[in-house]
């Protein structure tokens, strides 16, 4: 599957900006039939820094997300170390643990943080 996402950083308020917009296309590999209840993860790497979550998007393969999240206390210098980090579960209603169905890495140093950043990327 592919996700679209942007990300910003904010000087003022020392802080980075990441929008899960929507993904397409998202498929369990073992069972491409299954229809998903997708959910995403965003952490900042290494370290899997201020981990935060989306809720589970129900019985679909594409969903619209345009999820806000917010990473907090970070200076531009920083940033160039770190690598935006968005992985794709599927949380099923009988399985206490979610399944993994991908992600994206994103080194923060290949961008102009101060800029919006949108992109298509697969998982």
């Amino acid at each position: 599957g592919d996700v679209k996402f942007s990300f910003q950083y904010f000087p003022a308020t020392k802080r980075l900006k990441v929008i899960i917009i929507r993904a397409e296309g998202l498929r369990f590999p073992e069972k491409p039939e299954l229809v998903l209840n997708p959910f995403f993860k965003v952490c900042l790497m290494p370290g899997k820094l201020q981990k935060q979550s989306s809720e589970p998007v129900r019985q679909t393969c594409a969903p619209v997300l345009d999820k806000e999240f917010f990473f907090t206390e970070l200076n531009l210098e920083e940033m160039k170390n770190l690598r935006l980090r968005i992985m794709a579960f599927h949380k099923a209603h009988h399985l206490k643990l979610p399944e993994y169905l991908g992600e994206v890495n994103v080194p923060l140093s290949n961008y102009d943080l101060l800029m919006e950043n949108r992109m298509w990327n697969d998982l």
